[in-house]
């Protein structure tokens, strides 16, 4: 199975150190990535998949031309974790971490339900080239069902993104498509996840 990784803007990395698997049966894997490249591809085997079929690119480490590290690197994409398919092919998108000016911060608990947290007013007026919607400190105890948390522009679960896992108790969402970005200035931005999760949300945005 082929897997991706492509790089989000600004990040030009000449190596990556790719940790892949589970958590109990894992690889790592140095890439050099040529001048200019905007991806790299490797193969990975059945071998690092757990009992159900699935495994993940656990962690990514980077580095610059000089062999120094790379610090602040994320999945930008909805889920790291993915089904091996023989002969398949699978896309991740890593890149530098987006910090911005605080648009909200407030405790959540999910009720499976999307209600809004910014109303268009809040975001007409602003010069947005990413917003960033995190769930710090989540609590998934009193969840029976499975476990999700997403942003929606509207209560008809029009969805713009899932909030990527980091790890059980940090969610992430680096939102930079300008048409999503100005569906959310027209109509706010929607929140929905489980029914019993508890976190702290945080609404962010950068200018560029």
């Amino acid at each position: 199975m082929t897997v991706t990784l492509s790089f989000g803007s600004g990040f030009n990395p000449a190596k990556l150190v790719v940790k892949y698997g589970n958590n109990d049966n894992s690889k790592s894997e140095t890439l050099n990535v040529e001048n200019s490249a905007t991806s790299v591809s490797f193969e990975i085997s059945s071998e690092y998949k757990n009992s159900d079929g699935w495994l993940a690119v656990l962690s990514v480490t980077a580095y610059d031309s000089d062999d120094n590290e790379i610090e602040n690197v994320e999945c930008n994409s909805a889920n790291n974790w993915f089904e091996f398919a023989s002969g398949g092919a699978v896309s991740l998108e890593y890149g530098l971490v987006a910090t911005g000016s605080d648009l909200y911060s407030q405790n959540y608990t999910g009720d499976g339900n999307v209600s809004c947290k910014l109303d268009s007013s809040s975001l007409t007026d602003l010069t947005i080239a990413s917003l960033i919607v995190e769930a710090t400190d989540c609590n998934w105890e009193s969840v029976s069902g499975d476990w999700w948390i997403g942003v929606y522009s509207d209560t008809s679960w029009t969805k713009i993104a899932d909030l990527a896992w980091i790890d059980n108790t940090h969610y992430k969402a680096t939102i930079t498509d300008s048409e999503k970005i100005s569906s959310l200035k027209n109509t706010g931005i929607f929140i929905g996840a489980s029914s019993g999760m508890t976190c702290t949300l945080t609404i962010s945005y950068t200018t560029e």
